[in-house]
């Protein structure tokens, strides 16, 4: 995510029959040139080589990163974006 691969992230989550309840599109390029990710703790998984940290999606929305969203109670979570090592 930092060294710019990618242009967009869509995060869905499901509802009890399976489909897409709610969305929220992303703009990865606004977020790199937003400060959220500047003073985010990246949260390791056991592997050591992927982590993830979370960002409310109403700071996603404050900083111009949201290009789109389903409606629903989206604005109260928090994404999880997903990095890997270098490695």
């Amino acid at each position: 995510m930092e060294d710019s691969i990618g242009r967009w992230y869509l995060f869905a989550w499901a509802d009890d029959r399976g489909g897409i309840a709610n969305w929220i599109l992303v703009d990865l390029d606004r977020l790199r040139d937003s400060a959220l990710m500047d003073s985010q703790r990246i949260t390791y998984n056991r592997d050591w080589q992927t982590g993830f940290i979370a960002i409310k999606i109403a700071d996603l929305r404050a900083s111009g990163c949201v290009v789109d969203q389903r409606d629903g109670m989206v604005e109260q979570l928090e994404l999880g974006l997903l990095f890997a090592s270098g490695a």
